[in-house]
């Protein structure tokens, strides 16, 4: 399994930025690595940042599947989301809290499927 973080690399990010601007900083990344049956997860806390959208539309013309993650109403990432997961709240902070107890439940699943171990409950 790989697993990239795409926010990692600051030095690119900014590079990126400075060169054209914030909204292509992921997709562009995620141009070069991502395929057909992959599993794309973005954060967006008012699904409003438009350089996760273009991320996930990048990641839908490669057959790859885009999970949001967000707050308020899924913004307009939820229009181009494949799965969209909307913590209904306009508490920023609390939509961060949840997004991560459900980070932390996905991590535990993947984790538990990679050792092949059945007593976990999904």
């Amino acid at each position: 399994m790989k697993a990239v973080s795409l926010s990692d690399n600051v030095p690119l990010i900014t590079a990126w930025a400075n060169d054209t601007d914030y909204t292509n900083t992921f997709g562009e990344q995620l141009r070069n690595l991502v395929e057909e049956g992959d599993v794309v997860i973005g954060l967006s806390g008012s699904g409003m940042s438009p350089n996760v959208i273009n991320a996930f539309r990048i990641a839908n013309k490669s057959g790859a599947i885009s999970v949001l993650l967000s707050g308020y109403s899924g913004g307009e990432a939820v229009k181009v989301a494949y799965i969209s997961i909307i913590v209904p709240s306009e508490d920023m902070q609390y939509i961060e809290d949840i997004h991560l107890m459900l980070c932390h439940i996905v991590f535990r699943m993947v984790r538990s499927k990679i050792r092949g171990d059945e007593s976990y409950q999904e």
